[in-house]
């Protein structure tokens, strides 16, 4: 693998050279390690970008890209809200082997600044057109704003406002009268002692009052009329003004995909939009495509790369995280191209944690079965043949037919339940549903949390552009709430450094990395569990174990409580 990509890098670099090549930027970002590294084997594989271990030449280039940060005074308070950098591991073509660096977007309202490697295309030229036209729809958006904000707008908009709550008092009126009249008609009525000339006279009443009501609304249109016309008028001009804005923005953003040029590993080039057609706004721009953009352009071979963030929000700073998917999965399926991937760590891992071993079966009657899932199995069929706790069951189990009513993460070890027929799934996935299911889990956890015991309430959202990490959203998260205790035992097993405490969590709700967000998460208790590759750090496993769970029988209304003993 490596000898062919060279030979076709210098292949690249000798057309180059020739001057049939376009010219490229010097080499200027490629950074030597600090660190002698002569005793660390070369990765003979390239990093899985979405689900990976960071090798350890790759934590070593990180922790020097960290220093050059913490160097830079400019660059903490743009850091404060944080941001993904990614370092790439590469071998030039005269063997030498260091490392390029890259922030994700911009940084200091630049795309090019020293250290780390350029864009694939710099939109933050002052003079660029990117530039101008930005600043032509930035001032058509704020002539929106500002005509939504102005006197006569909002002048015309109270007007129109007090004339139809004038109309709809004066008809709230007019129709509560005109009811009043109605039941006097029927108490009338009621009586039976009214004569023909009475019930005539009731009758042109009632006639001429529903009449009454469609005269005077037609009047008061009339009056709000001009109002109205008022107002639209001018939402007219505002929505003309949105139209443009919404226009020249997509025609912008257009433009702008159309200056990105990718290309791989074999040195084929493709337009951004060919790779990647529905490409929302800023592909392109993460540190993971200008990486390769760089190697690749520059005739150095890839070995291995990794992501981190830095900084607050969302992530937690200094972690590892795979490569977004909304944005760059397309790109770097086609930039990946001609280098020999590594499988996902994930399931290198799971292969190193399960065995095609018996399952142990935790509690059986004629309608469910509970089974101790190990670490590292699925739950469930996937769109992938893996292997799954469904499938091996029915293999442990001839002829038995099986339905999970719930689901733990591959990672996660413990009691998973089964019913033997869709009448029990139907009924306990309502149990589930109703919160009528108690579940309680034993975890790890990296450092110990402020408060020993308390309860979690933060509302959890898919984080689309990242999947499948899940996010904190106040605004539109589905309620999530865990209790959790801290129970004081070291005798653990966890790698970390800093901890490991042992937990227990009893979630009321049961959104997907319900626990693993709320145990990293800042507002949460900011202690990941420890072998999260998600929220937390690599470890040999996921510190996470269903270890009891408590239900009502559908059939025989007994509570039956299973337990499962953590191995950690």
């Amino acid at each position: 693998m490596a000898d062919n990509f060279l030979e076709r890098q210098y292949a690249a670099y000798l057309e180059q050279k020739s001057g049939t090549a376009h010219k490229r930027q010097s080499i200027s970002v490629f950074h030597q390690f600090h660190t002698d590294i002569s005793d660390i084997d070369l990765p003979t594989r390239f990093t899985n970008p979405f689900d990976y271990q960071p090798h350890r030449l790759c934590q070593l280039a990180a922790g020097e890209t960290q220093a050059y940060i913490a160097s830079q005074p400019p660059l903490h308070r743009e850091l404060e809200e944080g941001k993904m950098f990614g370092v790439l591991v590469v071998k030039r073509m005269d063997g030498k082997v260091g490392f390029l660096s890259a922030f994700s977007g911009t940084l200091l309202g630049q795309m090019v600044l020293p250290y780390f490697v350029p864009p694939i295309y710099d939109q933050t030229q002052s003079k660029g057109y990117f530039r101008q036209e930005e600043h032509q729809i930035s001032l058509l958006h704020r002539q929106y704003v500002e005509l939504l904000r102005s006197e006569p707008y909002l002048q015309a908009k109270a007007e129109l406002e007090n004339k139809r709550r004038e109309r709809d008092e004066y008809l709230q009126a007019m129709r509560e009268s005109f009811r009043q009249a109605k039941e006097k008609r029927h108490r009338l009525r009621a009586d039976g002692q009214l004569t023909p000339e009475e019930e005539a006279s009731l009758m042109r009443e009632s006639q001429f009052q529903k009449a009454e009501i469609k005269r005077q609304e037609q009047r008061l249109a009339m009056e709000t009329g001009p109002y109205e016309e008022a107002l639209n008028r001018l939402d007219e001009q505002a929505s003309l003004l949105q139209k443009a804005y919404n226009q020249r923005s997509m025609q912008l953003q257009q433009w702008l995909f159309e200056q990105y040029e990718l290309q791989n590993a074999k040195g084929e080039q493709k337009p951004l939009l060919e790779v990647h057609p529905a490409a929302p706004s800023g592909t392109g721009d993460c540190a993971a495509p200008k990486l390769l953009q760089y190697a690749f352009l520059h005739h150095m071979q890839p070995l291995c790369m990794a992501e981190f963030w830095w900084g607050k929000g969302n992530h937690e700073q200094g972690h590892y995280y795979p490569s977004c998917q909304a944005k760059c999965k397309p790109l770097l399926r086609f930039m990946l191209q001609g280098l020999e991937v590594d499988d996902p760590y994930s399931a290198q891992r799971s292969q190193m944690l399960i065995r095609d071993q018996e399952l142990e079966i935790l509690f059986e009657d004629d309608y469910f079965i509970a089974i101790n899932k190990p670490a590292g199995l699925l739950s469930v069929p996937g769109h992938a043949p893996i292997d799954n706790a469904v499938d091996r069951l029915k293999r442990q189990r001839t002829g038995m037919e099986v339905y999970a009513i719930h689901r733990l993460d591959m990672d996660t070890s413990g009691i998973l339940l089964f019913a033997k027929d869709t009448t029990t799934l139907s009924l306990m996935q309502q149990a589930f549903e109703q919160r009528k299911v108690h579940k309680q889990y034993i975890a790890l956890l990296e450092a110990r949390p402020a408060q020993d015991q308390g309860v979690i309430s933060l509302p959890l959202a898919p984080n689309y552009e990242e999947h499948p990490l899940q996010m904190v959203d106040l605004t539109h998260g589905h309620q999530a709430i865990t209790r959790y205790r801290v129970i004081d035992d070291n005798n653990s097993k966890c790698d970390s450094n800093n901890g490991p405490v042992r937990v227990i969590f009893e979630p009321q709700t049961g959104r997907t990395h319900q626990l693993r967000v709320h145990a990293s998460h800042r507002l949460g208790l900011h202690c990941p569990i420890c072998g999260d590759t998600l929220y937390g750090k690599t470890d040999s496993r996921l510190f996470l174990h269903a270890s009891r769970l408590s239900f009502e029988h559908p059939y025989t209304r007994q509570t039956i409580t299973i337990h499962c003993k953590e191995t950690f």
